[in-house]
Parts: C-alpha cells; sequence; structure tokens
C-alpha cells in the first residue's frame, strides 16, 4: 500500500476524490476510504485497514489532531511539494481578492485561460519557470474538474 511517486496533479486528482468536503483536511471517515482503496489496490488483507490506517495517521498527522491535512500528506509527492507549500504562505485574503480580479467572465470560476494571470497576480515574485510549472498543474487539475476550478477547489490549498 503506497501513494509514493505520484505528481502534483495526480495528487491534487486523488485529494479531490478523497476530501469530499473541501476542507483542504481528511478527517477520519475520509482516510478510512482512502486506505481501503488502496488497500484493495495493493492486495493487501483487507483485515489490516484498521492497522493501515493508524500507520497513516501515525506518518503524516504531524500536528497530532486527528486529522491530515493537504500539506502533511503532500510530502508524498516530493519535489513538487512545493507546489502545495507555496500557496501555505498566502493569506486566504489574499487568494479571494486575486481569485476575484482573476476571474475575468465573473462566474465564479478560473477556466484554462483564467490561470496564468491567476497565478501571476498570486505569485508576483514567482520565475517565470515557477509559474509555467503551476500551471501546467492547475491546468491538468482543471481539466479533470470539467475544464473549470471553483474557488472551493482552489481554496483548500490555502488552508
Amino acid at each position: 500500500m503506497t501513494l509514493s511517486n505520484l505528481s502534483a496533479i495526480n495528487f491534487l486528482k486523488l485529494w479531490y476524490v478523497y476530501d469530499k468536503d473541501r476542507s483542504s483536511y481528511l478527517e477520519k471517515n475520509e482516510i478510512r476510504v482512502l486506505v481501503k482503496d488502496l488497500v484493495e489496490k495493493s492486495g493487501c488483507d483487507a483485515q489490516s485497514v484498521e492497522e493501515h490506517e493508524a500507520k497513516m495517521i501515525e506518518e503524516y498527522d504531524t500536528n497530532r489532531d486527528g486529522k491530515i491535512h493537504i500539506s502533511e500528506l503532500s510530502k508524498v509527492i516530493g519535489q513538487d511539494a512545493d507546489f502545495i507549500t507555496s500557496f501555505q504562505s498566502l493569506s486566504v485574503d489574499d487568494f479571494e481578492r486575486v481569485f476575484q480580479l482573476s476571474d475575468e467572465d465573473g462566474n465564479g470560476t478560473l477556466e484554462n485561460d483564467e490561470i496564468p494571470q491567476f497565478l501571476k497576480n498570486l505569485f508576483p515574485e514567482g520565475s517565470s519557470d515557477q509559474i509555467e510549472t503551476y500551471k501546467n498543474i492547475l491546468e491538468a487539475l482543471c481539466e479533470s474538474q470539467e475544464g473549470k476550478l471553483t474557488k472551493n477547489d482552489l481554496k483548500i490549498l490555502f488552508h
């Protein structure tokens, strides 16, 4: 049972499957479903779900609150974890302001053509390589979310 070697794109796609309430945390019931699916896919003994769940919480719940935050689990993606952690240093107010500014058509979502400006507004000091990398990740995520990213899709990165 493993989550290693995920790209940031696949990590976020996976996260959206299990973080049903978009809280930016996997609570106990969401962790259990994730572990159950991982155990089934790996062919492990189904009786070991509780054991694997306890191990996952032990390994990734660094603040010991009984939940796993997106930033806690993002360490499984190695170098791409910078994508997740770079958003953590920004405030929700910054996010709200930049989202509103970047949502050119005012429909409450960002489409692929609005993502580059969103990132430039969010990371004005970011290098062109960083912006391009983040753009590729968000565009791929956008494709998996029916071509649009809502505030809630993105807000989990800022909690």
